[in-house]
């Protein structure tokens, strides 16, 4: 019998105000046929399956009709808690207890770690770690001590993790940080266990291989203008080690970068007409776009006809980002897609002088990427 696994769904989730219920309904029901079609004995959901602890009646009622279905099929359906799923403040809440509270028998809510008997061949159990809300464990070392004690009790010879955590230690592409931190995480010990086959995570929204037991899978939707290339996707097994993804039709994310500071086009300020030509051939049919202006003191840019125009072109939403201002102290190269911003010789020599490590400086260089895409991001 084969398992399928779904990352983050985030039912409810919006992009500056916009609802994205119905693409992520459109993912789920995707995931849902496949389990069908492929005869897959067990699915597994690796948690945030609301974006919200606390849900609106009608996402309520997205995730209630999805987990009849596979009710009715007779899909083993496992949903682990994620942490948007968990209620700060009283012990052991979570959103789940909306699915919880039917007397599903295919349908399970996970909440703390627990081992369960597989119906694979190649796995004798399945270890589901979840992000336990708060108050199930009072601290790091019990929860640590729930995990040793299923494995003490199921003695497996082989098994496989599902988890909503970080991986103990790990850090995930140019990050330096975990999402969650130190406390709770997929402890390194059990990634050393001889009979762990795969660990396979949600949480991280990023789609990546961590090591050779660990894969992240990502969420099954774009809802950032920073995941704009992630692919999302669902996993499929019959044999750990010999898994597969399948990929799911996506909302499209464009972040358009615009340099109205005057420091191109042969030293002419562009004007707002000068901006639409640069962008007249682009196609923005469906797509989520974000506008980034580059500005200085000289920049006069009607932006809402920029908005606009690009709304004629059939996008779904457009939104315009907090203007960079540009005043000199960067040169901005511009072409229609993409803005190459490049520190001064000053600053390069500045920082050349305070910090010798080649690698260092890239990484002073990504943290103030990162912070820009943040800010942006919450603007």
């Amino acid at each position: 019998m084969r398992v399928a696994i779904i990352g983050d769904t985030h039912i409810g989730k919006t992009l500056y105000g916009f609802d994205l219920t119905e693409s992520i309904r459109t993912a789920m029901y995707s995931f849902f046929r496949f389990c069908v079609e492929q005869k897959v004995g067990t699915a597994v959901h690796l948690g945030d399956l609301f974006d919200k602890p606390r849900p609106s009646l009608e996402n309520q009622k997205v995730a209630i009709q999805w987990a009849n279905e596979f009710e009715r099929a007779g899909i083993n359906l496992i949903i682990l808690t994620g942490n948007h799923d968990c209620i700060a403040g009283p012990a052991g809440l979570s959103a789940l207890d909306v699915i919880r509270s039917f007397p599903y028998q295919f349908v399970r809510v996970v909440d703390r770690p627990l081992m369960v008997k597989s119906d694979l061949p190649s796995t004798s159990h399945f270890l589901f770690l979840p992000f336990s809300p708060p108050g199930i464990f009072d601290s790091q070392k019990d929860w640590r001590a729930a995990i040793k004690k299923e494995l003490k009790e199921a003695k497996p010879e082989s098994f496989v993790a599902f988890a909503h955590l970080d991986v103990e230690g790990a850090a995930y592409g140019d990050q330096e940080f975990l999402y969650r931190g130190k406390d709770y995480a997929v402890p390194k010990g059990l990634l050393a266990h001889n009979a762990l086959s795969l660990v396979v995570c949600g949480h991280v929204h990023k789609p990546q291989l961590v090591q050779q037991k660990v894969q992240i899978l990502g969420a099954a939707q774009r809802f950032r203008f920073d995941e704009s290339t992630n692919q999302p996707r669902f996993m499929v097994f019959d044999n750990p080690h010999h898994t597969r993804t399948r990929f799911i039709d996506s909302i499209n994310l464009f972040e358009l970068e615009l340099d109205a500071s005057g420091f191109s086009h042969a030293g002419k300020p562009p004007n707002t007409g000068a901006l639409l030509q640069a962008i007249k051939h682009m196609d923005f049919e469906g797509y989520f776009v974000k506008i980034l202006p580059f500005i200085d003191e000289h920049t006069a840019i009607a932006w809402h006809d920029i908005e606009a125009f690009i709304y004629e072109r059939g996008a779904k939403l457009v939104v315009l980002g907090s203007p960079s201002f540009v005043g000199g102290k960067e040169r901005v190269t511009v072409t229609a897609k993409k803005v190459v911003r490049q520190p001064t010789d000053a600053a390069k020599a500045f920082i050349k002088a305070k910090v010798g490590n080649k690698e260092d400086r890239r990484a002073i260089f990504k943290r103030f990427k990162r912070l820009q895409e943040r800010t942006d991001a919450k603007e």
